[in-house]
């Protein structure tokens, strides 16, 4: 695929590295993507999951005791409302951004995140909101990032949020009900429908613009089974990893940069017009 603010999805498979928001084969530690205004490209992995050091899970992040309240009684709609727009983007986003390991510029104030992309994926397991900020600095910098949504309804009396609430953005209600909106990258079912999405070709409208998924020849669908394997793969750094069923490794690119994606132009020629065997193959990818 070509572009979207740089998160890709990768696939890796039986006979290679492992990559992600681009698709691709996997064997071996997982190397890294430049992204353009990619989101995702998807590598194939090697078929025994051999990732080496690397196979570890992320380390558990800080608990942090209060979330801002948004509400979120019309849905996604919610969120282009006054004052929850305001409340998002001054208040939840810019502290959620200061604690996460991919923002680039971390001891920076962030004085508001600009909502500039939205996408609702409809999916098996839900729908998600496909979303890009534009992080506005204290110092005057901007920069862009990726953040696909999702909105969790609690279905305990407890209220609390997850376990690891560096997932978390927000808290929201709507009528009786409470739960958060947080990253779907954390989310095995918003993965699954990721793939599903891209296997399909699907196209996303929304203001005048368009999300394209689009894949390799050497895209294969996931089984049932293999979507009950997915998890995130390392300590995240400036993207997100997920491995998938040791067969793919899905990576995120979290900020964005525009211009062309070598890695994905290289992946696209390597896969489908040399068929070149010795990297991994390319499965598929996200742009905007």
């Amino acid at each position: 695929m070509s572009t979207i603010p740089n998160a890709l999805p990768k696939y890796y498979g039986k006979r290679s590295p492992v990559r992600a928001l681009l698709l691709c084969r996997l064997s071996g530690p997982p190397d890294s993507f430049a992204s353009s205004r990619q989101l995702f490209n998807y590598k194939e992995a090697d078929g025994a999951g051999n990732l080496g050091a690397a196979d570890t899970v992320c380390d558990g992040a800080e608990l942090m005791p209060e979330f801002k309240t948004l509400d979120f009684t019309e849905g996604w709609k919610s969120l282009v409302r006054e004052p929850i727009r305001q409340q998002l983007e001054e208040q939840a986003l810019p502290a959620y951004l200061a604690r996460q390991r991919w923002f680039a510029s971390k001891g920076t104030d962030v004085k508001r995140a600009e909502s500039k992309g939205r996408f609702v994926l409809p999916g098996r397991g839900g729908n998600w909101m496909l979303a890009t900020f534009r992080a506005h600095l204290a110092d005057g910098r901007s920069e862009d990032y990726f953040l696909p949504l999702a909105a969790e309804w609690d279905t305990s009396s407890s209220g609390s949020p997850p376990a690891d609430s560096n997932e978390v953005v927000a808290a929201i209600n709507k009528r009786n009900e409470s739960g958060t909106l947080r990253d779907a990258m954390a989310d095995a079912r918003f993965v699954a429908d990721l793939i599903r999405a891209t296997g399909d070709k699907v196209t996303l409208e929304a203001d005048g613009s368009s999300l394209r998924f689009n894949h390799t020849h050497a895209y294969f669908r996931l089984h049932e089974e293999d979507e009950r394997n997915i998890r995130k793969l390392g300590a995240e750094q400036s993207n997100s990893s997920i491995l998938i069923a040791r067969k793919m490794v899905l990576k995120a690119y979290r900020k964005l940069e525009r211009g062309i994606q070598p890695e994905l132009e290289m992946g696209r020629y390597l896969t489908d017009v040399a068929s070149y065997q010795n990297t991994p193959p390319l499965l598929g990818s996200i742009e905007q």
